[in-house]
C-alpha cells in the first residue's frame, strides 16, 4: 500500500533511533503505535472494504492514546487547581439546585461542566494536546473532525455510507499520498515521540 521508502541519511539516524526508542519504552507511544500498525495491516488486507470501520477505529484509537496519555500528565500537573475549581463549582451547584425547575437537566449540565473542569472531554483535549505537541492547526482540526466522525458514525450500528469512509481512507491523487486518517494519526504519534525524546 506504500510507495518505495526514501533513502535514510546519517543526519536522520538520531531522530529515527529516538523515535524507535520511545515506541519501545514509552507505554503511551507503544499503545498508539500498535493501533497505527493494526490500521496499516487491516488496510493492507485483500478485500479490505468490509474492514473500513475497524481500520478507521484504529486510526482514531492511535490519536486517542496520545491525547489520553498527554492529558493524564496535564491533569496531574494541574491537580490542585482542578480540585479547587471542582469544589467551588459543587458548592455553587448545591446552593442553586433547589431553585431549578428541571433538576435532571441541571444535573446533566453539572456533569458536563465537571468533565470540562476535570479536563476529561475529548474534543477540547485534542486541541490542548495538539498545542502542547506543536501539531499544526490544520491537523488539529482534522483530528477533531475524525473524532467527531467516529462518534457519529462508528459508535452507532447501522448501514455505513461508503462515501463517508472514502473521505478518510482513500489515498490521495498520487500513490505517494496517504489517506487523511493515516496522516492525522502518524503526525500525532510522531509529535509525541519527538517531544518525549526532546527533539524540536
Amino acid at each position: 500500500m506504500f510507495y518505495e521508502p526514501d533513502a535514510l541519511f546519517e543526519s536522520d539516524l538520531t531522530e529515527v533511533r529516538a523515535l524507535f526508542s520511545i515506541t519501545e519504552n514509552d507505554s503511551v507511544a507503544e499503545n498508539a503505535y500498535v493501533h497505527l500498525l493494526t490500521a496499516w495491516q487491516l488496510q493492507n488486507t485483500a478485500g479490505a472494504k468490509p474492514l473500513q470501520r475497524s481500520i478507521l477505529q484504529h486510526y482514531v484509537l492511535c490519536v486517542e492514546a496520545i491525547v489520553t496519555g498527554v492529558m493524564t500528565s496535564i491533569r496531574r500537573e494541574r491537580g490542585d487547581s482542578i480540585r479547587l475549581e471542582e469544589r467551588e463549582f459543587a458548592a455553587e451547584f448545591a446552593e442553586t439546585l433547589s431553585k431549578r425547575a428541571n433538576k435532571p437537566e441541571a444535573i446533566r449540565e453539572a456533569s458536563t461542566e465537571l468533565r470540562r473542569i476535570g479536563l476529561i472531554n475529548m474534543l477540547p483535549s485534542i486541541a490542548t494536546v495538539a498545542s502542547v505537541l506543536r501539531v499544526p492547526d490544520n491537523l488539529k482540526d482534522q483530528a477533531v473532525d475524525l473524532y467527531r466522525f467516529r462518534s457519529s458514525n462508528l459508535s452507532h450500528p447501522g448501514r455505513d455510507k461508503p462515501e463517508a469512509y472514502k473521505e478518510w481512507l482513500a489515498n490521495g491523487p498520487t500513490v505517494e499520498q496517504f489517506c487523511r486518517a493515516d496522516i492525522v494519526a502518524r503526525n500525532f504519534l510522531a509529535a509525541y515521540c519527538k517531544r518525549s525524546a526532546g527533539i524540536e
